[in-house]
């Protein structure tokens, strides 16, 4: 067992640490975004050797091998000896936040059972299967890795043999609730409004392969927030309002709902224009004018960067800031960074929905959506 660090070395961790870690995150996050620039794996590698030298007076030698391998990933990658996946990112996001822990235990900061002895060979060895694998191991090895990072991943056996057929077969296996069940379980009366706008909705769940399923997940997540909050919002106006807040995007081209690099101008407007065309819906509709504000507000930010209004969080209506939450939780955790398991670790979601904590959402709703994320 290595000595304890002296208070100098402490205190320079515990001052270098976290900005480290963040720019490794921004890094990573970056080289998600713009896979093309290779000038990005130059800095997160540089990125990793401050992290080491930072780290080597602990003596810990599981920080060093997570390190290590980490850096072997990159070299990887940029030697074109392993494809890039944006699976890769979500690996190299769970590692970090892994260091962060290792860290914290290492300064006498905080005890997680989970990272026994046992575990962190896992994690280093899953880690270099991934950089070491044959093209056709790639996927499975990556998969492994995600299984000890995140054991929360649900993949079965039959995802890591090869992907599904059906595009929809993973969301499928996720959908345990169906609208029904929800508006029985929050004693929501299924009204003929509410039922009519369901049917809505259905249709519009076929037209993008990320969508199916996702209404149900969003009304359960967002009618179980409400009632940790105490209730505020109406269950019945909030369920309107999570059923219609993105209809006007099933009318959008499918090219730019897929879009995978960066919106133009002209399609940013359109997709931006979904949320007044849905207030619009509800406004001509008689007693869910709630419900419609909702629908309007819930791209507006607690900074007051959001749309179309530009509202900070006081003048953002407490159903918008609930969806908000909801819907970036959902896009996450069903969305592109699995193309076809379809679905992020959860542990990376909820970590992303609380570093945006006071910037695009509410504090008060964030700690409210920590008590009942899935977990």
């Amino acid at each position: 067992m290595s000595p304890p660090p002296s208070p100098a070395v402490r205190e320079n961790i515990e001052r270098q640490l976290p900005p480290l870690l963040r720019r490794g995150e921004h890094l990573l996050l970056s080289f998600e975004e713009f896979p093309e620039q290779p000038a990005l794996l130059i800095e997160l590698h540089q990125a990793l050797d401050e992290l080491q030298l930072l780290l080597a007076p602990l003596g810990n030698t599981y920080l060093d091998a997570i390190s290590m391998q980490l850096s072997e990933l990159l070299s990887a990658l940029q030697q074109e000896r392993i494809r890039y996946d944006q699976m890769q990112i979500d690996i190299g996001l769970l590692a970090l936040d892994d260091v962060q822990r290792i860290v914290d235990q290492s300064l006498g900061h905080a005890q997680h059972r989970d990272l026994n002895e046992n575990r962190l060979q896992q994690i280093a060895s899953s880690l270099a299967a991934v950089s070491r694998a044959e093209p056709d191991q790639l996927r499975n090895s990556m998969y492994a890795a995600l299984l000890v990072l995140d054991p929360h991943t649900r993949i079965d056996e039959i995802e890591l043999a090869r992907p599904p057929a059906d595009p929809h077969a993973t969301n499928r296996a996720l959908h345990r609730h169906s609208v029904d069940d929800t508006l029985q379980h929050f004693a929501v009366e299924n009204s003929a409004d509410l039922q009519f706008l369901r049917g809505l909705i259905e249709p519009m769940e076929q037209r993008s392969r990320y969508w199916y399923g996702r209404s149900s997940r969003l009304l359960r997540l967002c009618l179980a927030m409400n009632r940790q909050g105490g209730s505020p919002v109406d269950p019945t106006q909030l369920t309107a309002a999570v059923l219609v807040h993105d209809i006007s995007m099933a009318f959008l081209p499918v090219d730019v709902l897929h879009k995978k690099e960066r919106l133009n101008l002209d399609e940013k407007k359109m997709m931006q224009g979904h949320a007044r065309s849905a207030y619009e819906l509800l406004h001509r509709m008689r007693d869910w004018e709630p419900a419609a504000k909702m629908v309007l507000q819930h791209h507006e930010r607690a900074d007051g960067s959001g749309y179309p209004l530009g509202l900070r969080e006081p003048e953002i209506c407490d159903g918008a800031k609930i969806i908000a939450i909801a819907d970036t939780f959902d896009a996450r955790t069903h969305e592109r960074a699995y193309r076809d398991l379809q679905r992020r670790p959860l542990v990376r979601a909820i970590l992303e929905i609380n570093r945006e904590s006071g910037i695009q959402f509410s504090p008060t709703w964030v700690r409210c959506f920590n008590q009942i994320a899935p977990k």
